[in-house]
């Protein structure tokens, strides 16, 4: 869609009769265009009625005005509505890309868990409880239970911390 710069408004409106947009706005009083129409509604270019009204014996002429159109928004208000819309789009992409962003980071906590887990031997295989997880391969990793990346790594940290003490202990101290 691209913005009518004359008027400020979008593309204009579609005759319902010939199918071409039509940029100038205009009016018919409700009692010629209900003598040219009848009781229906609808958009028609100033072409369109113009026949149609000399199809049932009505001449027409026309007049012209100054400012906007009756009932018209100006455009100082269709160009802030226009920026809303461009608002809303970019708060959309913003959405997406949060959500984007989330899904990547619950992909690398459950990386992160896996890689901690299956580093600590102890954490069963959700392979090896095939009652419970059908068809489940080593591909599935191992279950962490309520681990989260923080959580596991800190306890791979701690048993790490474990294991040098332990070295340390066994290991014969330099004679000072």
């Amino acid at each position: 869609m691209t913005t009518d710069s004359r008027y400020g408004w979008l593309g204009g409106e579609r005759c319902q009769d010939c199918g071409k947009r039509y940029r100038m706005p205009w009016h018919a009083p409700d009692e010629v265009w209900e003598k040219v129409m009848g009781s229906e509604g609808g958009m028609l270019c100033p072409e369109c009625f113009d026949r149609l009204a000399a199809c049932r014996g009505y001449d027409l002429y026309w007049s012209c005005a100054i400012g906007n159109f009756p009932g018209d928004i100006p455009i100082v208000l269709l160009k802030q509505m226009q920026e809303t819309e461009m608002a809303d789009v970019r708060w959309k992409k913003a959405e997406a890309e949060v959500e984007r962003l989330h899904n990547a980071c619950v992909k690398m906590n459950e990386e992160i868990c896996q890689i901690a887990g299956q580093a600590l031997g102890y954490y069963p295989w959700f392979k090896d409880d095939q009652k419970n997880f059908p068809g489940a391969t080593e591909a599935h990793g191992v279950c962490v239970g309520d681990h989260v990346a923080e959580s596991i790594t800190q306890e791979l940290a701690d048993r790490f911390r474990l294991a040098e003490e332990a070295i340390d202990a066994y290991s014969p101290k330099e004679q000072k």
